[in-house]
């Protein structure tokens, strides 16, 4: 630690899981600005221009002596569309899921299921088990076995 502490600690001891718990903590959420601005400071406030100084004269830009041609209007760009989930699962696993692996066949998607409950009701009558399976407990890495 920089300080002792008031104890007289100057170290942290813990276990491997609760330093990696410490450290998570500490990272941000993705696609989170790191900055935020609150009251008066924040990007649409009222009271804004009270407080957020406006440039002297001598910074502004100033019209042009001569004229000047004006700049190619450039198309704007497409807006973002999203890929279908079959696209992406093709990209990512290098398979054609929306293919019939029997007959070569294309499938088409009939309806989609939100509802877990229905899911199950569904399963269930295909005679299918509706319940995840149990989840083995968690391991460290075989490298800890070596400290």
């Amino acid at each position: 630690m920089k300080r002792p502490s008031p104890t007289g600690q100057t170290h942290l001891v813990m276990a491997p899981v609760a330093f990696l718990r410490r450290l998570a903590a500490l990272v941000p959420p993705p696609r989170a600005n790191l900055v935020r601005y609150f009251g008066v400071f924040a990007p649409n406030t009222r009271v804004r221009h009270r407080v957020v100084p406006v440039p002297p004269p001598a910074l502004l830009p100033k019209a042009p002596l001569c004229p000047v041609a004006p700049e190619p209007v450039r198309p704007l760009p497409r807006p973002h569309r999203p890929i279908p989930w079959a696209d992406l699962l093709k990209r990512t696993f290098q398979t054609d899921v929306l293919t019939s692996p029997r007959c070569g066949g294309k499938r088409r998607v009939v309806a989609v299921v939100l509802r877990s409950t229905t899911a199950q009701a569904i399963l269930e009558h295909l005679r299918l088990p509706s319940r995840s399976l149990p989840l083995a407990p968690a391991t460290s890495p075989p490298q800890l076995g070596f400290w």
